[in-house]
């Protein structure tokens, strides 16, 4: 639906906000902006398919603030009814320099910066727009929820509940990659089809692949972004004989994966310091594997201590075998 604040204002009053989530404008702050919408609709009962339309539309919109306003930090507000999620994205302009001074360019912003916001918003929202009060500019949309949809009735059933949202989660996507490898051509779209799903859906701060050169004696990262210079310096081309995991990964056709830097540190001596200067504190490197043959790394790093799984690794392992065929098939087809 277009921008309307005409008509979200006039609903304002049957869909109070919940109470205001503020977080740094730093990008490791849009998987806390995630895992707190997720725990937010987990609680209220929402299905699993709102929950991921919902997250989808949380990591643009805050992403968005982060990288193309001038706030210092970005604001979350959830509410549920039994007939949809509402939430509000808030850029705190208090320096009196709004960064959208009309709506319209907001949404021309959104589109234009990053890429596909205004798309999405049309496609996965009910409504949307854009308002401005005081000092401070909303983003809000609202994601309906399917028919019949009720609370939990017992805290017996959340665990099972939320064990089969899990499992729906990333069978979700799972299809949503596939889906976008059919229309990838080069590798950097491989790795941007990849990469942008399973970072937001198991909230990682970074995720990337990484690529052997002709010669097999060094390894490039196709992209690092968003991890800060200093760590896009020291890594986006390196030296095999360099004892890291990213390397390990492809040389021993091994996975490797780090929940904390201790762990990290543990298993590859001074890592730790690397992972501080990027802002990371857990890891996992899956090898690339094309017929029994490593061909590249697919690396992913949280921001925060990460409880990694048996589910979630068998996850990782099955999305870096999705890459690697994609890839294995562009070289087949450029050949």
């Amino acid at each position: 639906m277009p921008y309307s604040p005409a008509s979200r204002d006039s609903n304002a009053a049957a869909r109070p906000a919940s109470g205001t989530l503020w977080l740094a404008a730093h990008p490791a702050e849009v998987s806390a902006a995630r895992a707190h919408l997720r725990r937010t609709l987990r609680t209220a009962g929402v299905d699993a398919g709102t929950t991921e339309d919902a997250e989808l539309l949380v990591s643009e919109l805050v992403t968005n603030v982060i990288r193309h306003s001038t706030s210092a930090r970005a604001g979350l507000q959830i509410a549920v009814t039994d007939e949809d999620v509402s939430v509000h994205v808030l850029e705190d302009n208090r320096s009196g320099n709004p960064t959208h001074a009309h709506a319209d360019r907001a949404l021309a912003d959104l589109d234009a910066n990053h890429g596909r916001g205004v798309g999405i918003l049309d496609q996965l929202t009910s409504e949307w727009g854009v308002t401005r009060r005081a000092e401070v500019t909303t983003t809000w949309f609202v994601v309906a929820r399917p028919s019949g949809t009720e609370p939990f009735r017992a805290a017996a059933d959340a665990p099972l509940v939320t064990s089969l949202q899990s499992a729906l989660g990333r069978s979700q996507a799972l299809l949503r990659i596939v889906e976008s490898l059919s229309r990838a051509a080069s590798a950097d779209e491989i790795a941007e089809a990849v990469t942008r799903t399973v970072r937001g859906h198991v909230d990682a701060v970074f995720s990337g692949i990484a690529l052997p050169d002709a010669t097999g004696a060094t390894m490039s990262y196709l992209s690092l972004d968003p991890l800060p210079a200093p760590t896009k310096r020291d890594w986006s081309t390196f030296d095999l004989t360099r004892v890291v995991p990213v390397g390990a990964a492809f040389l021993n056709n091994a996975a490797y994966f780090h929940e904390d830097r201790a762990a990290a540190e543990a298993a590859f001596p001074g890592l730790a310091d690397h992972m501080q200067t990027a802002g990371t504190s857990a890891l996992a490197h899956l090898p690339l594997v094309v017929e029994g043959q490593a061909i590249g790394t697919l690396c992913l790093a949280w921001s925060r201590p990460r409880v990694l799984d048996a589910d979630l690794r068998a996850f990782l392992l099955i999305v870096a075998g999705y890459a690697a065929q994609a890839l294995a098939r562009r070289v087949t087809r450029a050949s």
